[in-house]
Formats: structure tokens, sequence, C-alpha cells
């Protein structure tokens, strides 16, 4: 009988050393890509990406001002936004942002706030992600220049154009960064730059638009260029994006992300793909975001250029004849003055007497 007992006393042992011996290999195996496993063995709220989309939306409308400030499309775009970054949201505890849209920047900040206050004490929990298995392969088509905390404060336009207290928009010095992207294009936001550089904040009155792309040659002739193009991501939502150019190639800043200088030569026929370095996660990473539209590059300098043009146009009135003759840059177009010009004539008919020493138009 007490044999029998001590036999029974070591079977129950036995199991429960096994059983402590299989739960803890269930933790050990547990892939370091499932975002919610160790977690959820201590977090005891319904995890953000565990909600449905209506749980979502009650999310987002008790847990931050800005969502309920927009209208029902910025809405259903910041959904689709917050919805494709949910992961990092959930298991970082805030995410980068690989986009330049200053919109998609305010809201990620505010989410990242309703994250901590959603979780409580139970956000310390957070901060496992790591999806550098995803990325080993990176980058392809570009180079790290530039990696540092204090990028996170602007974004890809504000590097273009040197002003880097924060993210700004193409249109910021008239519209104050309120730009509908949904209802943009590419050459509508080069128009807006056009705009932004001629204004009081950077005082740059000679401006170009172009599809050509320049070379470092501009340099020499006091001239800048940066370019942007649009793009739109897996949810078919626009973005849109820019780069600077420098002596040594392209340079650029997705983002929040690091600065960098583009490998490849850019041209409206090869697309941008959505390769970046997370500052937050330091690493590379790629978005779903693809440029392949029309690249325009906006070339500029501080003065014009002005040179007297005869246009063509010439009539004659009496003992004269007139010539039109105009004042542009030819750098950018613009015009600054048109005025004739008259020179005795006794025609009709009237000799030519441009190129003959009456005029010099050059």
């Amino acid at each position: 009988m007490l044999k029998r007992k001590g036999i029974a006393i070591i079977l129950f042992a036995v199991i429960i050393v096994l059983g402590s011996l299989i739960l803890k290999f269930q933790e050990i195996s547990i892939k370091a890509d499932d975002k919610n496993s160790i977690q959820d063995y201590k977090i005891k709220k319904k995890r953000i990406s565990n909600m449905t989309d209506n749980e979502l939306t009650i999310f987002l409308s008790g847990y931050t001002s800005l969502y309920n400030s927009l209208d029902e499309q910025k809405k259903q775009l910041m959904f689709r936004y917050f919805k494709s970054r949910i992961d990092q949201f959930d298991s970082y505890g805030k995410t980068d942002v690989p986009y330049s849209y200053t919109l998609y920047i305010s809201f990620a900040k505010e989410i990242d706030e309703a994250v901590k206050l959603y979780y409580g004490e139970e956000y310390t929990l957070l901060n496992t992600y790591s999806p550098d298995y995803i990325y080993r392969d990176l980058p392809q088509y570009n180079e790290l220049v530039y990696a540092s905390s204090e990028l996170i404060n602007y974004n890809c336009y504000a590097y273009a154009v040197d002003r880097t207290l924060y993210a700004i928009e193409p249109g910021f010095s008239f519209n104050n960064n309120s730009l509908d992207i949904q209802n943009e294009t590419a050459l509508s936001l080069a128009t807006y730059v056009k705009t932004d550089l001629q204004s009081s904040y950077f005082n740059k009155n000679c401006v170009k638009i172009t599809t050509i792309c320049p070379t470092d040659s501009i340099f020499t002739e006091g001239k800048s260029a940066i370019c942007v193009r649009m793009g739109i991501d897996a949810n078919n939502d626009p973005a849109y994006h820019f780069m600077k150019l420098q002596s040594d190639g392209w340079y650029h800043k997705p983002g929040l992300g690091g600065i960098l200088r583009y490998l490849q030569p850019l041209s409206s026929s090869a697309i941008w793909n959505g390769e970046y370095y997370s500052i937050i996660y330091g690493m590379w990473m790629v978005d779903s975001v693809v440029y392949s539209g029309t690249i325009y590059y906006i070339i500029y300098k501080s003065n014009h250029a002005y040179q007297w043009i005869y246009t063509g146009n010439n009539y004659h009135s009496g003992h004269y004849h007139y010539y039109q003759k105009r004042k542009i840059c030819p750098d950018c177009g613009t015009i600054d003055e048109t005025i004739y010009e008259k020179v005795p004539c006794s025609g009709p008919p009237c000799p030519n007497v441009i190129g003959k020493g009456f005029i010099n138009y050059e």
C-alpha cells in the first residue's frame, strides 16, 4: 500500500514538472515576429490590434481630439492610416511616420498619447516590436547619411527647403499647413512650392518648374533645385515626397526618418519605393507607398537675370516702325516689362532694321 502511494506521489511530481517544462517551452518557442505573443500573457486590456473596426472608431473618437475635428473624408483617411500601422502602435507604443503629410504626423503623435492613456500602467509592457527579420535585405536604393533624434521634428519638404524647425507642407506660406492631399497633384504641389519660395520666408524671386532633371552645373549659376513626386500606398491613398540636389547627388528625408542619398538616376519612368531609415527603430524599413508619377523639378535662385528680347511683333505707323521688345528672365520666363521701340522709317515697304545697328535687343 505504501509502495503504491509512493509511486503515485512520484508520478504526480513528474506530471507537475513536465507541465511546467511544457509551459516554459511554449513561451520560449514563441516566434519573435508574433507581436502579441509574450505581451498577451501580461496585458489584460483588449489589444488595440484585436479590436473590430467599430471598436477602433470608438477608440479614436474617445482618445484623440484631432480625429473628431476632421471631416468624414479625412476621418476615413486617418482611419486607414491608423490600421495600416496598428502593429507598431500596439506593439511598440508609438510609430515612425515615413510620410510627409503633416496631418499624418500630427495624428500619429496623438495616437502615441492615446495608446499610453488606453493601456495605462500596462503601457510599459509594450516596446517589444522588432521587425528587422523582414527588412534584412535593405537598403537597395539609398545610403544613410545621417540619423539622429532631432530629425523626427520635420519632414521631407522642410528638409528640401532647409526650414527644419518643424514639419511643413507645400503652400504653408499661405495655407497654414492645411493641405488637402487627396485633391492635389504633383504639379499643384510644385506650384505651391513656387509660391512658398517667392514669399518672405525665402525671398527666392526666380523660380522655374520643369520636368527636365537638372544637373549640379546649376550651382555655378547660383541656383538650387528640389523635386516633388506623388505616389499611393497600399490603401490607394496619396502621398508626396521631396528630394533636393546636392553636388554629389539627390538627398531626401522620408517622413520623420533619417537623411538619405538616393543612389539611382532620377527619372519619371523609374519608381521610388518606400525605403527609409527609421529613427524610432534604428533600422532600415520599407513602407507600402510607391511613387510612380511625373517628377517635377523646381529650380530657383534669389534674383532674376533680365534680358531685353525682341518678340517678333512689329508694325508701321506714320514715319516710324515700331518693334516690340520684352524684359524677360530666361531662367524662369518671368516678364518684367514689355515696350514698343520706334525707329524712323520711310516705308512701307519697311526695311528690316533688326540686327543692322538701329536696335540692340541683346
